[in-house]
């Protein structure tokens, strides 16, 4: 039985080159992403038209930071294991990938075993899961949780701080 749904093609380097564009910054004007293209801004509206009609892309997505920042948090949890039995740690990073937000973990070492990282929907939703999921985890000895107030980036002046 032969598939009858196609990937969509690309029609040139030209097309590569208007959705690695796009890809990197999909607020481009028409007149900036044509100078990339090396087209008119007309034939690179054009281009953009029949590559969205063909399915290739599918849309552009704005990502809006919400006043209330306490909406989305970032909770550090170290987790010091009973056991370092290998069945005993898989079945405590399963318990930790349940979590709300999970977003990495990591088998250290030093004063904890484990350091897991979220970006939980609320700290009450992580809370309930730690407390329902987590301790009540036969493997778990000790934790600490953390909620983190602020990435620090690059400074982007001398009083930036964070």
């Amino acid at each position: 039985m032969r598939d009858t749904v196609s990937k969509p093609r690309l029609k040139d380097a030209i097309d590569q080159k208007i959705l690695d564009a796009l890809e990197e910054n999909a607020w481009l004007s028409n007149e900036a992403l044509s100078k990339i293209a090396c087209l008119s801004p007309s034939a690179t509206l054009r281009r953009v038209q029949r590559l969205t009609e063909n399915g290739v892309i599918l849309g552009a997505k704005a990502i809006i930071q919400k006043e209330d920042a306490t909406q989305f948090k970032r909770i550090i949890l170290f987790a010091g294991l009973a056991s370092d039995a290998r069945s005993a740690v898989d079945e405590t990073c399963r318990v930790l990938r349940s979590g709300p937000g999970f977003h990495s973990a990591h088998i250290v070492l030093g004063g904890t075993d484990i350091v897991a990282v979220y970006n939980a929907p609320s700290i009450e939703t992580f809370n309930e899961w730690a407390v329902k999921k987590f301790h009540q985890h036969g493997n778990v000895a000790r934790s600490t949780t953390l909620i983190a107030l602020a990435d620090v980036t690059e400074p982007q002046s001398e009083n930036d701080l964070y």
